[in-house]
């Protein structure tokens, strides 16, 4: 995605929505945070094509939305590069 003329890699990440209790959201945010450095990796050296064509996407920030009905819990966090995980 591009914003003001710069890409971004953005994804979101569902929490809850109410149907967890909130030590059962938090237990889910920390699982999911904890496995996600990995998941990312996948996607980028799966991809590593797309970076061959487009090497300046390998600066691009990953911003990942974790979306909760719980406040605390609904943040977006910056994960690198996508060149950091290329050497993951």
């Amino acid at each position: 995605m591009s914003k003001l003329g710069e890409y971004v890699f953005s994804g979101r990440i569902y929490i809850s929505g109410g149907e967890y209790d909130e030590e059962q959201a938090i237990n889910r945010f920390n699982h999911l945070h904890s496995i996600l450095p990995e998941m990312i990796s996948h996607i980028i050296k799966s991809d590593y094509d797309l970076f061959k064509h487009v090497p300046w996407l390998l600066d691009a920030p990953i911003l990942i939305e974790y979306v909760s009905n719980f406040q605390q819990l609904r943040l977006i966090k910056n994960y690198g590069t996508p060149r950091k995980f290329l050497t993951f």
